[in-house]
């Protein structure tokens, strides 16, 4: 698939019809099929998208290859009865040739960034594992210990009632149950945490600049380092108010877990109480600053001139990729800001980031959907559930059943089945990726024979792992939750396209 990624002088229309081209679809999509040249003089009746005041007109439309590979299309409009001589194509040609090679290089610079923070990510694997496993113990052990209290209770037979106590008889839950499911509810959302800083730092996905809290970053950052952290050195944190810039959450985050991590390695293990490691975010005039101070051995000063460049490490062979730190100074800059450090050898090291402030510095949302209070309007339905996991339809349908009327389908196929049947149904919530007929197809086919529920589908997701998926999900066109969410976040979201 094609996406318009830059344009000039389009119309709105032109530009709805034009955002997203399927290989073989239209002008550009045909040339991109084709990877062949293209050039008319007047709109033909292979132009496929086109208005109806539009004016005659031309295009000239390219392939920007790379070697074999295609990286896009530019297409270039001629007036009316405009031609183009030899010498005019050569030079569109040689614009295509130089874009290629600019966007083979954005390509190459992403992988390599992307490689580093997946390569950071396998080195603090072990203490996030660690992380895990540590609430992992104590929600089995409540869990199973829940399941054995119920069946003591259970065992309580009528004639024994009259010599048990409150807490043995059946249907009572006793209040050491209530505090056991507690504690499981507090270890889950500890991990559902980890895995969300995880996914934060792995992504793969081209994702928008948008405003972002400085503060939430860097917490995610020590979140995902704190193993490497605790016992090497005391942590101290000096915050602001919550302070907010525009960029690229995960690769903010990618900066300050490499710079923590530098940190920490250069304090070695043995001396917790008298190594520090400070951590400041304050502001100052018209930016956001944050400083990593450590009291490790310092950077020697003829290696300090040369530490931001690629591949440069004064660490052991084996150790380093000399990527960290001049991959996070292109992130910094990319932002607007700056990097830089200061450095004593056997005294420590400060690096001070420096960030343009947000000019709307109102309190970021946290991304929770509103949830329902129970004098809103409550408007009862029939909800399609349809997820390959037959718990997570089994655990949906018991909490939606208290609201609304449920039916639920194993995939994507017998969704399809259920609603060329049942025309009652008024909502389709459906995980995203599944086998046989995944989410997406289902949308396709609700779009063709169904279009009265299109507003009325709200997606599921554990994580999108393809380009495709992530796009989908960021076109904007669609509802969803991320996997896992509160019963009520969904109750809200139903109520939402019940009554828009």
């Amino acid at each position: 698939t094609l996406r318009l990624a830059a344009q000039r002088n389009f119309s709105p229309d032109i530009l709805f019809r034009c955002r997203h081209l399927k290989f073989g679809e239209c002008l550009c999509g045909r040339v991109a099929q084709s990877r062949e040249a293209y050039l008319c003089t007047k709109i033909g009746e292979d132009h496929e998208n086109h208005s109806e005041n539009m004016k005659e007109h031309g295009h000239v439309i390219l392939p920007i290859m790379f070697g074999e590979t295609l990286l896009g299309v530019m297409n270039f409009y001629l007036e009316e009865k405009q031609t183009l001589d030899e010498e005019g194509m050569k030079f569109l040609r040689a614009v295509c040739n130089l874009t290629a090679v600019s966007l083979n290089r954005m390509v190459l610079q992403n992988s390599l960034a992307q490689s580093e923070r997946l390569s950071t990510i396998g080195l603090v694997a072990a203490g996030v594992a660690h992380e895990i496993n540590n609430p992992l113990t104590y929600v089995q052990n409540n869990i199973e210990e829940i399941v054995r209290l119920r069946e003591k209770a259970a065992a309580v037979t009528i004639s024994d009632a009259h010599d048990a106590t409150m807490d043995t008889l059946p249907g009572h839950i006793p209040d050491e149950v209530e505090e056991l499911a507690r504690e499981a509810a507090v270890g889950v959302r500890r991990i559902k945490t980890i895995v969300t800083d995880l996914k934060t730092f792995s992504s793969t996905k081209q994702e928008r600049r948008r405003l972002i809290s400085v503060q939430k970053v860097l917490e995610s950052a020590i979140s995902m380092a704190f193993s490497e952290i605790k016992y090497r050195a005391r942590l101290t944190r000096h915050y602001s108010e919550t302070l907010l810039v525009r960029g690229i959450e995960g690769k903010l985050a990618q900066v300050f877990l490499n710079l923590l991590i530098n940190a920490a390695h250069a304090m070695g293990e043995g001396n917790l109480e008298s190594n520090r490691l400070d951590l400041s975010l304050y502001p100052d005039g018209d930016q956001v600053v944050v400083e990593i101070a450590d009291t490790g051995s310092g950077i020697a000063p003829e290696h300090l001139p040369r530490i931001f460049q690629a591949f440069y490490t004064t660490k052991a062979k084996g150790e380093g990729t000399g990527l960290g730190l001049a991959i996070s100074a292109g992130i910094i800059k990319d932002m607007g800001g700056t990097i830089t450090v200061k450095s004593r050898q056997g005294e420590g090291t400060t690096f001070t980031v420096r960030l343009n402030a947000a000019e709307n510095q109102l309190e970021v949302g946290t991304g929770e959907i509103r949830i329902v209070q129970e004098t809103d309007p409550f408007v009862r339905c029939t909800v399609l559930i349809v997820d390959d996991d037959p718990l997570i339809r089994k655990t949906l349908s018991r909490s939606l059943s208290r609201h609304h009327l449920v039916v639920t389908a194993k995939d994507g196929a017998e969704a399809i089945t259920l609603l060329e049947t049942e025309a009652d149904i008024n909502v389709v919530v459906t995980d995203l990726m599944m086998e046989n007929v995944s989410g997406i197809h289902l949308r396709h086919w609700v779009e063709k024979y169904r279009p009265a529920l299109l507003p009325r589908m709200i997606f599921t997701t554990g994580g999108a792992f393809s380009t495709p998926t992530s796009q989908f999900l960021e076109s904007g066109e669609v509802l969803w939750l991320e996997k896992p969410f509160h019963i009520k976040a969904l109750l809200d979201m139903i109520q939402r396209v019940l009554t828009p």
